[in-house]
């Protein structure tokens, strides 16, 4: 599956021998946020407009971010994400 949304946070941890990305994705009509688990360190930044692929999970839980703290939100165990680009007429 696929979904587009901008990205609201980005924090990325060091796990035994890689760097795993975590992202809180903003999405408009939907759910108000998806939470994207992606295996490896990412460029992207907040306020990226972006496109992510990969395995839908539910319940997905955020612990750091504040505002969605113990929220049970959608997931995406992300295989691949493609920075949109959004030109305006």
């Amino acid at each position: 599956m696929w979904v587009d949304g901008i990205i609201f946070r980005k924090y990325e941890f060091e796990s035994i021998n890689r760097t795993v990305t975590l992202i809180v994705l903003s999405v408009s009509p939907g759910p108000g946020y998806v939470l994207v688990k992606y295996g490896s360190a990412s460029p992207l930044k907040s306020g990226d407009h972006v496109r992510v692929y990969g395995e839908y999970f539910y319940p997905a839980v955020d612990k750091i971010t504040p505002e969605l703290r113990d929220r049970k939100l959608p997931g995406i165990k992300a295989v691949y994400i493609q920075k949109m680009e959004i030109t305006l007429p």
